[in-house]
C-alpha cells in the first residue's frame, strides 16, 4: 500500500531543505539582532527573506516537476558535500582573514578549479574586491566583519 503524499513529503530532501534553510535564518537573524543598527540592517533584511523563503518551501505543497531530482533518485552525495566543502572554505577564510581578503581568493580558487582562463578569474576576483571595497563598504557603509584570528 502506497503512502500518502504528505507523508512521504516529511521524508523528502527537498523538505528537510526547508528546514534546515528555516533554522540558519533564524539563528542568524537572532545574532544579527544584537549588532549595531546599521551592520545589522542588511543581515536581518537577507535573514527575514531567507527564513520567508524556508518556511514557505517547507509548508507549500510541491509538485513532481518542481524538484530537481526524480522520484526514487539518490541524493549525489559527493557534489554535495564537495559544494558544501567549498563554501564552508570561504566561510573559515572570511573568519580568519576577513571577507575583503576571502572573497576575491574564493572567487579566484573556485573560477580555477572550474576551468576558467586565468585572466577571467582574476577580473572577476578584482571586480569582487572592488565591489565590497567600494559599493559595500564606502557607498553603503556597510561595516564589513573584522577578522577573528589573524591580522587584528
Amino acid at each position: 500500500m502506497r503512502e500518502p503524499q504528505e507523508y512521504s513529503r516529511l521524508r523528502d530532501v527537498s523538505w528537510w531543505f526547508g528546514i534546515a534553510l528555516s533554522v540558519l535564518a533564524a539563528v542568524a537573524l537572532v545574532s544579527a539582532l544584537n549588532w549595531e543598527t546599521m551592520a545589522a540592517s542588511f543581515p536581518i533584511f537577507n535573514c527575514v527573506i531567507m527564513l520567508a523563503c524556508g518556511i514557505a518551501h517547507t509548508l507549500l505543497p510541491q509538485s513532481a516537476g518542481s524538484s530537481p531530482m526524480m522520484e526514487g533518485e539518490k541524493l549525489p552525495l559527493g557534489l554535495t558535500l564537495r559544494y558544501a566543502a567549498w563554501i564552508g572554505a570561504f566561510f573559515a577564510g572570511a573568519i580568519v582573514f576577513g571577507f575583503p581578503v576571502a572573497t576575491p581568493v574564493f572567487v579566484l580558487s573556485y573560477m580555477l578549479a572550474h576551468g576558467e582562463r586565468w585572466t577571467t578569474a582574476l577580473i572577476a576576483s578584482a571586480g569582487t574586491l572592488v565591489f565590497l571595497l567600494v559599493v559595500v563598504d564606502r557607498v553603503l557603509r556597510l561595516p564589513l566583519a573584522e577578522p577573528w584570528f589573524l591580522f587584528t
